[in-house]
């Protein structure tokens, strides 16, 4: 592209030029129309008619944003990216190499949050072949990344591959550029050239038709990537130990199959590290003994439990149970048993308690007494790195160890001595972890570890409808209301706006009759979107509880029945949730309308909730657009949020994969039909097990016998379980 053709499409993107205006500017200033209009915009109000002496200063005020980085803007912006993603571009990831990388490899950028598309455009643009090595590679890399984020798959078939590479690398036409192109072509020779990615595609118009007419799904192909060089790429980055390859036909990105074969060999190493403690006879007297003391009693399984994981210094061990079956009062009694066995000993019992998100390790801590913090926190991690190499205890236990993912596990795993206990907690018939693996399952699948499952349900109907109905919901068995104890119901509504009406009148109900607080309230959905999910419930609810407060910025516009658009806006008071894991993120205390840092990187993770304080607007007389700060109390402490706005999201709504981990003293469930392709077993258990005292299932009878009679079995694509039988020799 010429240097005049950049400048024109640069100048299009400043608010205050059109097409015409910014092709008048090029006409007469030629390449010289930047510095004309930094340095002399008089000049440019005097020789082009319809720009006035202010539009062109205000011109020059647009162009001296871009600083001296001006090439770069002028290369992106009119790709559609916006002046501060570039500004950050610039400033935060690349201050050094950006114009560099934009030319030589744009591919890069993906780390930066581009997506394959974006870096794509930028590529194209820069003049890049559709087979140039590192389009490929990095095409490669994404879509074996975005396979596990959908799937949880850890590998992924050769032949499953392909076809989704074919999808995003080979060079399509649109039905609506087939139509410009059809328009534009005068010429009656039956073909249209089409020059894209340095080549020129012959296309058939009477072929373009038939497409835009009759076509389906309309797309021309007007350039396939041979299978050839995308096999030869992928041997280049199996050498290269980027990918590495199982049984010629199962495709890893090596960090997760380094990941699993560490897993492996931890366990491995960890559980032949053990050493006898005590007796069995010496351990049954001194249990006897505890429990008359403490006046308690345990089921045979717990009993179990408690004589198999204390009998030892070191060992790994999987404590598993659905909800009622007593896995937190084992634990507390196998770490005071433990206590006492290492006083004997002449030891001291370390331990450090784990779990994957900051509400499940707040939610452990209050249930066990025992201070529990993230694994992120646990090992330091920085944002960047995890900084601790080896943790000191002698005893670690990870709860809700149903969400680790591979990667996650095998940095805990990598930090562990292989004197150390390990207790893995959890519970099989919740969802499984959102990341690449299944590694809780494939632990106990592969019956090479010590696994105790507790199944004897502590609390019957009389005592809990939640337990009662939670394991109903496990057998497949109908939600019963249970009025007796009065914490547990169905209730009937067969229609989105009878659903919504009830999670309205229900909230109401146990605000001003039962004296919760809407904090105390959660209302968990199945997805975001459709008119019971997450998006139009926060918008119904912040209107019924928090009408009248402080406006502030706006959260989003959401669509409803395919109706006008409705912009829905943060206010003072509204329960929200941190959707990002932030470790340096400021913690402040608050004296009256002062606030204090009272630590500067504070970790906060995603899936937290807290109330918006305070919401402030930034005056800044440059900026045409309002600024605000958003100040939200966590459990914690105070959080401001200004150009990390993004990260918030209102929260008297969440989905259930949000809310795992968590829980709340009161739970609404709303259940509907448009919910149909996401229900299940687990997805309706994991909602339901997040309340403490109280829970309703708002919907359709149907939809609700739908999502308890759909089992499915968590069948990802992992090697964890070959690997644990490698290095147990098998």
């Amino acid at each position: 592209m010429k240097l005049e053709e950049e400048i024109q499409k640069y100048l299009t993107t400043i608010r205050y030029i059109g097409n015409t205006a910014a092709q008048k500017i090029v006409d007469v200033f030629g390449k010289k129309s930047i510095d004309i209009l930094k340095n002399n915009p008089e000049l440019v109000s005097e020789k082009i008619s319809g720009i006035g002496k202010k539009t062109a200063y205000n011109i020059r005020t647009e162009i001296l944003k871009c600083g001296n980085d001006f090439t770069i803007y002028m290369k992106l912006l009119p790709l559609g990216f916006s002046e501060n993603r570039i500004k950050k571009l610039i400033n935060k990831e690349h201050p050094n190499n950006c114009q560099f990388l934009i030319v030589n490899n744009p591919y890069i950028f993906i780390r930066d949050d581009f997506s394959f598309a974006e870096c794509d455009k930028i590529a194209h643009s820069q003049g890049f072949d559709a087979e140039d090595k590192s389009r490929i590679m990095t095409a490669i890399t994404e879509v074996i990344k975005a396979n596990s984020q959908r799937s949880g798959d850890c590998y992924i078939y050769q032949h499953e591959l392909i076809p989704l590479l074919h999808e995003v690398l080979d060079i399509k036409i649109s039905k609506a550029d087939a139509k410009k192109i059809l328009q534009e072509e005068k010429a009656n020779t039956g073909i249209v050239i089409f020059p894209d990615w340095n080549r020129e595609f012959k296309i058939k118009k009477t072929q373009l038709r038939n497409y835009i007419n009759y076509g389906r799904e309309f797309f021309y192909l007007l350039y396939s990537i041979s299978n050839d060089v995308i096999y030869n790429i992928i041997t280049e980055m199996t050498d290269r130990n980027i990918l590495t390859i199982v049984d010629g036909t199962k495709i890893y990105r090596s960090q997760i199959y380094d990941a699993e074969e560490g897993i492996a060999q931890t366990i491995f190493n960890v559980d032949n590290q053990k050493k006898t403690l005590a007796s069995n006879s010496e351990l049954e007297k001194r249990l006897d003994t505890y429990l008359t003391d403490n006046s308690i009693q345990l089921e045979e399984k717990q009993r179990q439990a408690v004589l198999k994981i204390t009998s030892c210094q070191g060992g790994f061990f999987v404590l598993i149970g659905a909800a009622g079956c007593g896995k937190t009062f084992t634990i507390k009694v196998i770490l005071d048993i433990l206590k006492g066995l290492y006083q004997e000993k002449g030891l001291q019992l370390d331990l450090q308690m784990l779990a994957p998100t900051g509400k499940a390790a707040h939610v452990a801590e209050k249930e066990s007494g025992y201070p529990c913090e993230t694994i992120h926190k646990g090992l330091g991690y920085n944002g960047e790195s995890f900084m601790i190499k080896q943790l000191h205890a002698n005893c670690i236990i990870v709860d809700e160890a149903s969400m680790l993912g591979v990667d996650l596990t095998w940095h805990l795993l990598q930090a562990v001595k292989p004197q150390t206990k390990v207790i893995f907690l959890g519970d099989t018939h919740q969802l499984p972890s959102i990341s690449a693996g299944n590694v809780l399952h494939d632990i106990i699948k592969s019956g090479l570890t010590t696994v105790i499952e507790l199944d004897t349900i502590k609390r019957q109907e009389s005592d809990s409808g939640i337990i009662y109905n939670a394991h109903n919901i496990i057998a497949g068995k109908m939600i019963q209301s249970c009025p007796k104890t009065a914490d547990a119901f169905f209730v009937q509504r067969n229609s989105a706006k009878g659903i919504l009406y009830a999670i309205a009148e229900s909230m109401h109900r146990l605000i001003n009759r039962y004296h919760y607080s809407f904090n105390d309230v959660q209302v968990i959905c199945p997805q975001k979107k459709t008119l019971v999910g997450t998006e139009v419930v926060n918008a119904l609810l912040q209107k019924e509880l928090n009408p009248n407060s402080e406006t502030g910025p706006l959260w989003k516009t959401i669509e409803i029945n395919n109706e006008k658009k409705i912009p829905v806006y943060y206010r003072k008071g509204d329960k929200v949730i941190n959707l990002r894991n932030n470790y340096r993120k400021p913690l402040y205390t608050k004296n009256g309308t002062t606030f204090t840092v009272v630590e500067e990187n504070a970790e906060i993770t995603n899936g937290e909730c807290g109330i918006i304080d305070t919401i402030e607007e930034v005056q800044n007389p440059k900026s045409r657009w309002k600024k605000y700060t958003v100040c939200v109390q966590f459990e914690n402490g105070y959080r401001k949020y200004q150009k990390d706005i993004k990260d918030l999201d209102l929260a008297y709504a969440i989905t259930v994969h949000k809310s795992q981990g968590s829980q709340w003293p009161a739970v609404l469930i709303p259940v509907s039909i448009l919910n149909y392709y996401m229900l299940s077993n687990n997805l309706l258990y994991t909602a339901w097990t997040r309340s403490m005292k109280f829970v309703a299932a708002i919907g359709d009878a149907k939809a609700v016998n739908k999502a308890i009679t759909t089992h499915r079995e968590v069948n990802r694509k992992t090697g964890l379980i070959e690997q644990l039988r490698i290095y147990k020799g098998l």
